[in-house]
Parts: structure tokens; sequence; C-alpha cells
């Protein structure tokens, strides 16, 4: 799931959760803030443990808009997801099936 989320001192964040991934979140951001242009922007994506936004991430990727999320899903999933439904996703779910396969792959160092 993926929802806004205000993070504390001013920052905004789209929050990922999963129940595959219980005790961690992934914090979707552009500079501290929600990406504007998220199509074009900078995009990280950390994942921390359940209510420690201000510590510590376990992992820190950094992406730039959708060219640079769908290169990660190919690389790291093996498909496309734009090419299998035939036409770009919504930018939003793109966000989020990312998020969800990095919060899979922190699983097991948490």
């Amino acid at each position: 799931m993926i929802e806004k989320y205000h993070t504390g001192g001013g920052c905004m964040a789209y929050m990922v959760t999963d129940s595959s991934a219980l005790g961690l979140v992934a914090l979707v951001t552009c500079d501290g803030q929600l990406p504007d242009e998220p199509e074009t922007d900078e995009i990280d994506i950390g994942v921390y443990p359940e209510n420690e936004f201000c510590g510590e991430h376990l992992t820190m990727t950094k992406l730039i808009g959708r060219q640079g999320l769908i290169a990660w899903y190919i690389e790291n999933v093996g498909h496309d997801p734009d090419a299998d439904q035939g036409s770009p996703i919504s930018i939003l779910e793109l966000m989020e099936q990312v998020a969800q396969h990095l919060l899979f792959r922190a699983v097991p160092q948490f």
C-alpha cells in the first residue's frame, strides 16, 4: 500500500508497506518532499525499521523518474511492468512496486 506520510520536521514522503515485510517501511521522497515531477525527478527510496524513520536506513536507492524505476525493475525483477501492461502504469503504482521489491529484499537483513 502507498500513501502520503508526514515524516516530521516539515518533510513528506510516500510510505509503502507490505504484509510480507512486517516491521519495515519504505519511504519514497525527493529531497525530503513528495516528488513534484515523479516522471523525471530524482527519487529516493529508503527502507527503514517501522517507526524509526529518523534513524539509519537499511537500504537507500536513488533513481531518476520513470526511466530509472523501469530500468531498476527490469534489472532486478526481470521484466518491464509498462510493457507487460501494454501502456505506462501510473507512476504511483510503479513507485509502489519498486518500493515493495526493496522491502522484500531488506527482510533478511532486518
